[in-house]
């Protein structure tokens, strides 16, 4: 994903880093860890060891550096700022965040000259995942090549990838980010390779199984309808259960 990268900072010193999608639609920040002071909205986080903070609670720390959408004027005001619409995301690079509750503000900048660690940190995004239902768990493949296995309270809720690979959200207020899942996952001995090699090696569609095993297509959803050949979902089949059958 291309981003726009903002510094978070004062005349003295860098906070941390405002990250932005291309589409001005999505946000989130980046701490760095162990400075002496952090602006109050970011200290609450810091105090818990938490350094990134997500989308949510980022554009709550942008609206309170941002005129609001109800103001009275606010037309003339993007009219003077050539800002085409409101968006809270172009209302704070308009502004470069300043705010009369304190001296911060962002600048512009790029991934290089992020500070190493932070940009070590962040080399553990997450790559993948699977959400083990029965095991309550979740089994997550991060950037750097390690896996680890996380568990979780049982919902049934559907997780997804936050856009930006840095949290598994099942809903609102259950969402796990990339450093709670690193830091006390346990480590599993599977890498995202072998998982990819596994399913090349031994998940088959339709067609494969059609081609591999001489099966036609019509014979192949009778065996699957009468339970002969258990599939996965779309139409997707272990090849030992295929083999299986066929000998």
């Amino acid at each position: 994903m291309s981003l726009k990268i903002y510094s978070i900072r004062n005349k003295e010193k860098i906070y941390g880093y405002l990250f932005i999608n291309n589409n001005l639609d999505d946000c989130y920040i980046e701490l760095i860890k162990d400075l002496d002071e952090y602006p109050a909205f970011f200290n609450m986080f810091a105090l818990n060891n938490e350094y990134m903070i997500n989308s949510d609670w980022t554009y709550k720390w942008i609206k309170e550096r941002i005129i609001p959408y109800e103001r009275q004027n606010i037309n003339n005001i993007l009219k003077d700022n050539r800002i085409p619409f409101y968006n809270e995301l172009l209302m704070l690079i308009s502004s470069k965040a300043h705010s009369s509750m304190d001296d911060n503000y962002i600048v512009k900048t790029t991934y290089d000259k992020i500070d190493e660690k932070t940009k070590n940190r962040m080399n553990k995004d997450i790559l993948s995942f699977i959400y083990s239902k029965d095991n309550n768990g979740l089994i997550v493949f991060f950037k750097n090549g390690e896996t680890k296995f996380f568990k979780i309270d049982k919902t049934d809720d559907v997780p997804f990838l936050s856009p930006f690979n840095n949290e598994i959200i099942f809903n609102v207020k259950k969402r796990y980010s990339y450093l709670n899942l690193y830091d006390n996952g346990i480590d599993i001995p599977l890498s995202y390779n072998d998982l990819k090699d596994y399913i090349n090696k031994n998940v088959l569609s339709s067609s494969q199984v059609t081609s591999e095993f001489g099966f036609s297509r019509q014979y192949l959803n009778k065996l699957k309808k009468n339970n002969d050949i258990e599939s996965l979902d779309n139409n997707l089949y272990l090849r030992e259960n295929v083999a299986s059958y066929n000998k």
